[in-house]
């Protein structure tokens, strides 16, 4: 679990602070959606047993990929941008196979269509298997996407409390940052407070 999802809220949370346009959230994981239902459900449980619901009833919510459900996935992409100014897209990350001990990029080669709808993309890896972010690069590479990564965050901490602990972009025009407080148990404006001022000119190279 990077945090990915979290950042996504929290980011189009930051977004809707930030400018006139319109935003809008798209869990594009269809296979295994962060609802915001789950999200709520973690931050009020009260206790173990109340936080293993909500992970069952999210679990009961997972499916399968397929073409079709890729297919869903990218028209409702093309849809949601032709109607709305910036569209946060929350897509699937990677799971591990058990069976080969390995690390499986998601999307993998029959999911080109759903990233090419992306005019950026923000990549995030956790800081304690960061090599995760270059793996993704290269995913996106062969699809020929790579030039549209924008930005490159480490999650680190996510039980900390909500901070930014390094941010800057590099001269080669991707902002790197280091993110701790990434949880679903976080409030999300409390992250979004914590971040805003920090991501200055990375807000500006979307708001433009």
């Amino acid at each position: 679990n990077s945090g990915k999802s979290v950042f996504s809220k929290v980011f189009g949370c930051i977004l809707q602070r930030s400018t006139a346009k319109s935003v809008w959230g798209y869990d594009c994981d269809a296979a295994a959606p962060t609802s915001d239902w789950y999200i709520y459900g973690l931050q009020r449980a009260k206790s173990q047993s109340e936080i293993d619901f909500e992970k069952r009833a999210r679990e009961a919510t997972k499916q399968k990929w397929s073409v079709a459900l890729e297919k869903q996935v990218s028209e409702r992409m093309k849809i949601v941008k032709s109607n709305l100014d910036i569209v946060v897209a929350d897509f699937p990350g990677g799971w591990h196979d058990e069976k080969s001990n390995t690390h499986k990029r998601i999307p993998d080669s029959g999911r080109a269509e759903m990233l090419a709808n992306c005019d950026s993309f923000v990549i995030i890896g956790r800081s304690d298997v960061p090599e995760r972010i270059a793996e993704w690069k290269n995913a996106l590479a062969g699809y020929g996407l790579s030039n549209r990564v924008i930005a490159e965050i480490i999650s680190e901490s996510p039980d900390a409390q909500p901070e930014v602990k390094s941010a800057r972009l590099d001269s080669d025009g991707i902002f790197r940052a280091v993110l701790r407080g990434l949880d679903r148990k976080n409030d999300l404006g409390v992250c979004a407070d914590a971040f805003r001022n920090q991501f200055g000119i990375f807000l500006n190279r979307i708001l433009c």
